[in-house]
């Protein structure tokens, strides 16, 4: 009996990118041409070699929302087709797809404390390193519209439970917010006593700026930076201890 072995082509799979998702347990990649072509399929795993697979998993997952930029595309067999492994492998490393995405979307927000240190460097006032820190919160939210969306704009329901609380506040910097509401309570330039509700109410302001032109960007926004320091400027503006000549503020 002869055998005969048969080429994949687009045309088995169709020319577009989201039928990746849907061919056969094969690992698929886009060659230079555009065209599918088979890996090989990755050998045994060594003792250890887990972190290093989760690493490669959560990598090709974020190429794929990068590249279709929608969480649709981020299936969990197009994330085992561009990393050469089987779809159950990727079961050993996260529950679902969302915990998965999840994991991505955190690791972009690393960058958001880079982002905030260099907004602020220099700026001695508390209250303008609120606005500063603020400003380029939205500006890294809107930079990263799909990671944004899906930490902070999914249902609740649908919110992996390790990230219903510390760990989510954790990643959105809100920690580090508060902290400077406490700072700038402390130096006696507001008229606030509790940082919580103070970092809760700018987090909320920045929240609906970035929600609003992700959820709406149709619609004629003025310049981000204008449209932060009308909300939030105002607000900090309107809690700012006006001095008084011969009395220190605070005491």
């Amino acid at each position: 009996m002869s055998s005969t072995s048969t080429a994949l082509t687009d045309t088995d799979y169709g020319t577009a990118d989201t039928h990746v998702s849907l061919a056969p347990s094969i690992p698929l990649r886009r060659d230079a041409y555009g065209r599918l072509v088979a890996l090989p399929r990755r050998e045994r795993a060594r003792r250890g070699d887990g972190d290093r697979l989760r690493g490669e998993i959560l990598e090709a997952a974020e190429w794929l929302l990068a590249r279709y930029g929608h969480d649709d595309a981020v299936s969990i067999r197009a994330v085992a087709n561009r990393v050469g492994c089987t779809p159950p492998a990727i079961y050993l490393h996260f529950a679902d797809k969302t915990e998965m995405l999840f994991e991505v979307c955190a690791r972009r927000f690393d960058d958001l404390r880079i982002r905030i240190d260099a907004a602020i460097e220099g700026i001695e006032d508390p209250l303008d390193c609120l606005k500063a820190s603020s400003q380029a919160y939205i500006r890294f939210g809107l930079d990263h519209p799909e990671h944004y969306r899906i930490l902070f704009m999914q249902k609740a329901i649908l919110t992996p439970e390790q990230w219903k609380d510390l760990r989510l506040t954790g990643v959105s910097g809100f920690e580090r917010l508060e902290a400077r509401c406490q700072a700038a309570i402390g130096s006696g330039v507001v008229h606030a006593s509790n940082a919580r509700t103070m970092a809760l109410a700018i987090w909320q302001m920045a929240h609906g700026i970035i929600s609003l032109q992700i959820t709406k960007p149709q619609m004629d926004w003025p310049e981000t930076s204008e449209m932060a320091d009308h909300l939030i400027g105002t607000y900090l503006n309107g809690l700012r201890v006006t001095p008084i000549p011969g009395i220190t503020p605070g005491k």
